[in-house]
């Protein structure tokens, strides 16, 4: 309440989210002191877009949008890095299965080589 002013102000949130959306703050309505009128109200992520780049200096200056971008950035490289490894697993396996042969005349070459003093 503003004393001088003569006005209340009554937030509404839910319990589990005390620094309401995005940590800018809650709805907020503005009530007359003495003949309990509406004054106004107060909405987080509404408003002219002044009101909502004011808005957005806390959590941008807080760290918590570079943070979460952050948070994106490591999960997608943690699935990028799976599908390149999967990728080279793949090509290592295609490449072991095609490689060439021993034939059986191989194999007898090379035991009767051993097999000379």
């Amino acid at each position: 309440m503003q004393r001088s002013l003569g006005i209340y102000g009554v937030q509404f949130f839910y319990p589990d989210a005390d620094h309401g959306i995005g940590g800018v703050g809650h709805k907020r309505l503005y009530d007359d002191g003495v003949d309990g009128q509406y004054l106004g109200d107060r909405q987080p992520w509404k408003g002219t877009a002044a009101d909502i780049f004011v808005q957005a200096q806390f959590p941008l200056h807080s760290g918590r949008i570079p943070i979460s971008v952050m948070e994106l950035v490591v999960a997608m490289l943690s699935v990028i890095g799976v599908y390149i490894w999967w990728k080279k697993r793949a090509a290592r396996i295609k490449q072991s299965a095609r490689a060439m042969p021993v034939s059986q005349q191989q194999v007898e070459l090379v035991l009767s080589e051993q097999r000379r003093p």
